[in-house]
């Protein structure tokens, strides 16, 4: 597992410089890893889960514009955001 964090100390500054220099990121997650037992690709998620309400979304015109791209570049993909748990799932 790969963490970094804009603006935090790390081992590698030269590399996190690098990968944030000249853009708007915050955060870099990298997990990479092997199933314990053999199971189908069609069982296994992407996505976030998150454990409050998600607070100052843009316009729903908005929201409902960017669901709609992601839907049709990653099919399959799952928005539940105006939950107490909002989470974004894709297959």
């Amino acid at each position: 597992c790969l963490l970094r964090f804009k603006d935090v100390p790390s081992d590698d500054p030269i590399g996190d410089e690098n990968y944030f220099v000249g853009r708007r990121r915050l955060f870099q997650a990298i997990v990479q890893g092997k199933f314990k037992e053999e199971l189908p690709l069609s069982d296994v998620l992407t996505g976030h889960e998150f454990t409050r309400p998600l607070q100052r979304l843009p316009p729903k015109w908005m929201v409902r514009a960017g669901t709609n791209l992601i839907r049709r570049l990653a099919p399959g993909t799952e928005f539940r955001l105006n939950e107490t748990q909002p989470r974004a799932l894709a297959v």
